[in-house]
């Protein structure tokens, strides 16, 4: 008798986390709904990650173990997973963040209810979670549902990173994989880039509840290298898609001047006067680029200084805190 698939593949890319993947893996064995495979992909760790995962192989035998030779990335250790998967489904946990009981049963409610043939993408709300004292930080509950390619052009508005989605197997079949640049690795913009392509073909829709626990390194730097790795992973993206961003000049001259900020507060000053006036170029009646523009020549420093100020002026002090976390969590 031939073994029926699962409903649901979990995929988990880990790397050098030990000491935090029993959790992940714990949180999918707790959910309520019981039909998935999980498999862990471990992108080359040298310590006891495997050690850890075989005890749970010994125990259950949906949990499947995959190996890297070496460090690959995390996007490369996603494709991985990819490639072996049985379920009609495909979700995604960072071994660092875990799941609350009812993740998967309610967002497989979702895609079971909809009427949307088009719908290929459910996500939800997140915890923003303290790695070393389990503290909440903050929470995010998701806004944006539908065809959401141009609000994704814009910013990355899907909340939880790559732990909070569930998606359906055949939209990577038609949308293709992960993108394994170096650029969109080291910028931790890796998921996002898949989501727009997602976006040009799918729908999208959400559970409005924190159904994940979102773990954050607090003491984590902001380096100017970050910064500038940053800049370079959205100014990858936007090259991607230039022809689609052309189609919305407002949102092309936002993205362009957002980007050049990233440059700016890195200390690459002449990078981001550059882009700062291609924003202009797209849109002359942007005035903010004209500013940003304007004040680079006063020195990071000073950029920084007042990019702080002008985010505290405008009582966004949660948005500061979320654009640090999405800093520091690559």
């Amino acid at each position: 008798m031939l073994e029926k698939n699962p409903t649901v593949s979990v995929i988990i890319p880990t790397y050098n986390r030990a000491h935090l993947i029993e959790r992940a893996i714990q949180s999918v064995l707790n959910q309520t709904y019981q039909d998935f495979e999980i498999i862990i992909v471990d992108d080359g760790s040298t310590d006891n990650t495997e050690e850890v995962i075989k005890e749970f192989q010994e125990k259950d035998k949906r949990v499947r173990y995959i190996k890297h030779n070496t460090n690959k990335g995390g996007n490369t250790a996603r494709n991985t997973g990819l490639k072996s998967i049985k379920g009609e489904y495909v979700a995604f946990l960072d071994s660092d963040d875990e799941w609350l009981p009812k993740k998967i049963e309610k967002q497989l409610e979702v895609f079971k209810n909809s009427k949307d043939r088009k719908l290929g993408f459910v996500y939800c709300g997140a915890f923003f979670i303290k790695e070393d004292s389990k503290e909440k930080i903050t929470e995010i509950l998701p806004k944006k549902r539908g065809y959401l390619f141009k609000e994704l052009l814009e910013r990355n508005c899907i909340t939880g990173g790559g732990s909070s989605n569930l998606i359906k197997k055949e939209v990577f079949e038609k949308c293709g994989n992960f993108d394994e640049c170096e650029e969109l690795r080291k910028g931790g913009a890796q998921e996002y880039e898949m989501w727009i392509r997602i976006a040009k073909n799918y729908d999208f829709d959400f559970v409005n509840e924190c159904l994940i626990k979102y773990t954050v390194n607090l003491k984590g730097t902001t380096a100017s290298s970050k910064l500038e790795n940053k800049g370079r992973a959205y100014e990858y993206i936007v090259n991607k898609f230039f022809e689609e961003y052309k189609k919305y000049p407002k949102i092309l001259s936002n993205k362009l001047r957002w980007i050049g900020s990233f440059y700016c507060r890195g200390s690459n000053l002449e990078v981001g006067r550059k882009l700062f006036l291609k924003s202009i170029k797209y849109n002359p009646l942007n005035i903010k680029s004209y500013l940003y523009w304007l004040i680079s020549f006063f020195g990071s420093n000073f950029y920084n200084r007042l990019y702080n100020l002008t985010v505290l002026y405008r009582g966004d002090v949660k948005q500061r805190l979320i654009n640090k976390i999405l800093l520091l969590k690559e």
